[in-house]
């Protein structure tokens, strides 16, 4: 599943009003984020940091190795095991957050 996938709005920068969205989509929306942002404070340090500076913030990968002087490769495994962690996490959490009959799988 693709990150923007969960973005209620056009882009992150961008939000859908709220009166522009159904009540089912606001807390379909509240919940994914809740269960995201759990997953993410679980992670590994190393994973989480690599995982916000590149997914969330938005930085290239070779600005992520310099400040935290990793090879290029161990920048990759990290973000691989951060992702696969993070969409473990949401697909454990599928039903509970109503992620099923939006998102297949």
């Amino acid at each position: 599943m693709r990150w923007d996938a969960l973005c209620v709005g056009t882009s992150p920068a961008e939000p859908a009003q709220a009166s522009e969205l159904s009540p089912e989509a606001v807390v379909l929306a509240t919940e994914t984020r809740a269960v995201l942002e759990q997953a993410i404070r679980a992670l590994p340090e190393r994973q989480r940091t690599v995982l916000v500076l590149r997914d969330v913030d938005g930085w290239p990968a070779n600005e992520v190795c310099a400040l935290l002087d990793v090879s290029t490769g161990n920048q990759r495994v990290l973000l691989h095991r951060a992702r696969a962690a993070v969409r473990s996490t949401l697909d454990s959490r599928r039903s509970d957050i109503g992620l099923d009959d939006l998102v297949p799988a």
